[in-house]
């Protein structure tokens, strides 16, 4: 419980400082807001528009960027007067090209996890109230900026905060809640001593809520947040899906032209 009783002259600034806490909390909540539920839902629903499409289109682009470079090393060897070892040339591109199925693997991992997050159980409209308001309520007792002198245990229940946050995870924000509870007998020392300025306090507090405006206009200014223009309405999927669409006919076209470039340089030798 805070401590009302002040010497006199320190009201003005504790109600400042006061209000700062509560800004910043409310700010620090927007922001894990925004990074864990709306960007993650606006991931989900993109993907879930134009994962496949987008995939598809990479694969294409992979292999059409393959078969371009093994037409380059058969020239090469042409051009050398070397033996074509196709065998060989298959396993320089391998290497090559592993981290073009590396990214394929991470796309398909992805439309998975949309799959997942579109199918889930949502939460109710009751809990997903009292989700946001422990989220807040736990942000104000254990967030480190907050209280920079926060114990170990606090420090690592405001990582499980985040973290059930993040999941949605509401039974353990109710836990971690109700462990603060027992374990605390109005533990809380206050913003600041006389000692140690409250206007010291002020200044830092400003310092850390200016930190996380900028972060949530980061997160509005980049991916996966931009991606909601790209969903808003029917029209504009219908759109974008056209426009992926003609992409993708456009590598299977460049597909079948390098085929058949690579079937003229080798002579019909090789299949």
């Amino acid at each position: 419980m805070e401590n009302n009783h002040l010497l006199p002259g320190l009201s003005p600034i504790k109600n400042a400082v006061d209000a700062l806490r509560k800004e910043i909390v409310d700010f620090v909540f927007e922001r894990d807001q925004l990074k864990f539920t709306v960007c993650e839902n606006i991931k989900a629903s993109y993907i879930r528009e134009y994962g496949d499409l987008e995939y598809r289109i990479y694969q294409a682009y992979t292999v059409f960027m393959r078969l371009r470079r093994k037409k380059d090393f058969i020239q090469a060897r042409i051009n050398r007067q070397e033996e074509i070892n196709l065998d060989e040339i298959e396993t320089l591109l391998d290497k090559e090209f592993q981290h073009f199925q590396e990214t394929l693997n991470s796309k398909l991992e992805e439309i998975s996890k949309a799959v997942e997050r579109v199918n889930g159980t949502p939460l109710t409209k009751d809990e997903s109230i009292e989700l946001k308001q422990l989220y807040k309520l736990l942000v104000k007792k254990l967030h480190p900026d907050l209280h920079p002198d926060q114990s170990v245990q606090d420090a690592e229940f405001f990582k499980s905060v985040v973290s059930a946050f993040k999941a949605c995870d509401l039974k353990t924000l109710r836990l971690i809640d109700l462990l603060l509870h027992e374990g605390s007998s109005d533990s809380e020392t206050g913003l600041s001593t006389v000692n140690d300025s409250l206007e010291q306090e002020q200044k830092k507090l400003e310092t850390i809520r200016k930190n996380i405006q900028n972060e949530i206009e980061e997160i509005k200014a980049n991916v996966p947040y931009t991606l909601n223009e790209y969903i808003a309405s029917d029209d504009i999927i219908r759109k974008r899906k056209d426009s992926l669409q003609k992409q993708l006919v456009a590598y299977q076209e460049a597909i079948k032209t390098q085929k058949e470039a690579l079937k003229e340089l080798l002579g019909n030798k090789h299949k």
